[in-house]
C-alpha cells in the first residue's frame, strides 16, 4: 500500500529525491549543466532605447557584433586661414528608430539632416532624399545620399560614390564639431529671416 501512495503522491522530499534519480539517470551532475553551444561571430538581439538597461536584449532580429557603435565620427578640418570647413560628420543613434544625423560640408557646415538607417551585413545603410530649394524658393530635384557605414576598429569606414576614392575613415569623435556648426548656421539663418 505505501508503494501505491508513494506514486500516486509523493511528498517534497519525495519529490526532490525523484528529481536527482533523474537528473542521474539522465547523466547531469548537480553541480554542472552542459554549455549551451556558442556562436562567437553573431548575435539574436534587437536594438533597445538607451534608457533601458542595456543597449541590446536576447530576441528580435540578427545584429552582428561587430556594427559602427553608437557614437559621432567625422573628418571635418576647418581651415582657420581661408574659414572654410570640408568633409563629413555623422552621429550614429541606436533605438527603435535606428537614426542618423549628419552633415556634409563644402566651405560651410550649412545643413544637418536626420536619416534612419538599415542593417546591411556589417554594416548601416544610409538611403535619404534630401529636398532642395534654389534661391527664388522653387523646388529642386532632391539629392539622395546613399551611403554604407561599416565599423574600423574604433573608427567608421564611410563608402558612397561622391567620396574621393569610393570610402574614408571617419574618426571616432567625442563632441560634435560639423554637426554643431551646421546646427549654429541653421539657427542664424532662421534669426535672419525673422
Amino acid at each position: 500500500m505505501a508503494i501505491v501512495t508513494l506514486m500516486s503522491r509523493p511528498t517534497f522530499p519525495q519529490n526532490a529525491i525523484l528529481a536527482a534519480v533523474a537528473l542521474l539517470v539522465a547523466g547531469c551532475e548537480q553541480s554542472r549543466a552542459p554549455d549551451p553551444p556558442l556562436n562567437t561571430s553573431r548575435i539574436s538581439a534587437k536594438i533597445v532605447p538607451a534608457s533601458s538597461t542595456g543597449p541590446i536584449s536576447a530576441g528580435g532580429v540578427d545584429i552582428p557584433l561587430n556594427l559602427p557603435q553608437p557614437g559621432i565620427y567625422g573628418d571635418v578640418t576647418d581651415d582657420k586661414a581661408s574659414g572654410t570647413r570640408i568633409g563629413f560628420e555623422v552621429e550614429i543613434h541606436r533605438g527603435p528608430a535606428q537614426t542618423v544625423d549628419f552633415t556634409s560640408c563644402e566651405g560651410e557646415c550649412i545643413d544637418v539632416n536626420h536619416a534612419e538607417y538599415r542593417i546591411e551585413g556589417n554594416a548601416l545603410r544610409v538611403a535619404y532624399p534630401e529636398a532642395r530649394v534654389d534661391g527664388f524658393g522653387q523646388t529642386l530635384p532632391p539629392v539622395m545620399h546613399n551611403f554604407r557605414l561599416a565599423r574600423s576598429g574604433d573608427d567608421v569606414e564611410i563608402q558612397a560614390a561622391w567620396v574621393p576614392g569610393g570610402s574614408t575613415i571617419l574618426k571616432r569623435l567625442n563632441e560634435r564639431f560639423g554637426l554643431r556648426l551646421a546646427e549654429d548656421y541653421q539657427r542664424k539663418a532662421l534669426v535672419a529671416q525673422k
